[in-house]
């Protein structure tokens, strides 16, 4: 099956089903701290959510969910090739105001990091991604930031661990739960309780 465009239907799916997992690209991630941000707003780089995870190439899949207007993303995954991971802890939460979240190793933005009018320029390919799709952020490494859209609006969303034999292999946002009809994103007083109720610590929660 391939990704559902954002409002593209399918006969084969009920409002409320989601897809199998459907593999979107995948990236290096070096530095072994994998960032989770909104890459339309100026602090985005910044104070994205950041996650210590081994060094090396990992995954990007996507879960396309139905609804009666069309199709939205519901779950971004970002896992090692080759691990069947297990859904863990909540990490934190990743927030966005323009319903575009990003993926990057978290080294590949220190060089736009106080250099605004660079990423300035990185904004301008990003605007032009309809759904989703990749940026280059750097052509001789052949860096890349994959960019998607946050299911059907702005929000804040939960990050979870995955695990494989009890070690950290990536993460997984929830853009959108099956049970919510009609999805939309969480608004923040709502998670940030539920997540202080499981034990998060509070400086690991984006508030927006």
């Amino acid at each position: 099956m391939k990704i559902l465009e954002s409002g593209e239907t399918s006969e084969e799916m009920e409002p409320g089903e989601e897809t199998e997992w459907l593999e979107f690209t995948e990236i290096n991630v070096p530095s072994g701290k994998l960032i989770i941000f909104d890459p339309l707003v100026s602090e985005g780089i910044h104070d994205g959510l950041i996650i210590e995870v081994p060094a090396g190439t990992f995954q990007l899949w996507v879960k396309d969910m139905m609804t009666e207007s069309g199709s939205i993303f519901s779950r971004l995954r970002i896992v090692l090739p080759g691990k069947e991971p297990s859904l863990g802890k909540v990490l934190g939460t990743t927030c966005t105001d323009v319903a575009m979240t990003g993926v990057c190793d978290d080294g590949a933005l220190a060089p736009y990091r106080g250099n605004y009018s660079e990423w300035e320029k990185i904004q301008d390919e990003i605007f032009d991604v309809s759904q989703y799709g990749i940026v280059t952020l750097d052509q001789t490494s052949r860096t890349t930031l994959p960019v998607i859209s946050s299911g059907s609006s702005d929000g804040t969303f939960p990050v979870r661990e995955l695990t494989s034999d009890s070690t950290r292999v990536g993460a997984e946002v929830e853009f959108a739960a099956p049970d919510k009809s009609p999805p939309e994103g969480y608004t923040s007083d709502e998670l940030i309780d539920q997540l202080k109720e499981m034990g998060v610590d509070s400086r690991r929660i984006r508030e927006v």
